[in-house]
């Protein structure tokens, strides 16, 4: 299946001075959250071992922001996917 996007790991900083989510690709500060998915873990049912959010940014890229659990420590992650939005959207002059 092709997907219109690009699967980066990136060392980007996620949280700015403020405290606000960056997009890892760019850096911009405007996001907006679309999809939250969880998942049990497989020996205690009742807790959490991951979650992640799908979010969008105004720069024109998509990225997932991760938490995943595992013997009590979190990891933090964000996969990029590079969006071509910009190529796609009109100029209106």
């Amino acid at each position: 299946m092709n997907s219109p996007y690009i699967e980066i790991r990136s060392e980007q900083k996620l949280i700015d001075n403020n405290g606000e989510l960056l997009c890892p690709l760019c850096g911009f500060a405007h996001n907006h959250m679309h999809r939250i998915s969880l998942r049990a873990g497989e020996e205690h049912r009742d807790e959490i071992t991951d979650l992640a959010i799908e979010i969008e940014g105004e720069c024109g890229h998509a990225w997932t922001l991760r938490l995943t659990q595992y013997k009590g420590r979190i990891a933090v992650e964000s996969t990029a996917r590079s969006c071509s939005r910009e190529s796609s959207t009109s100029n209106d002059q």
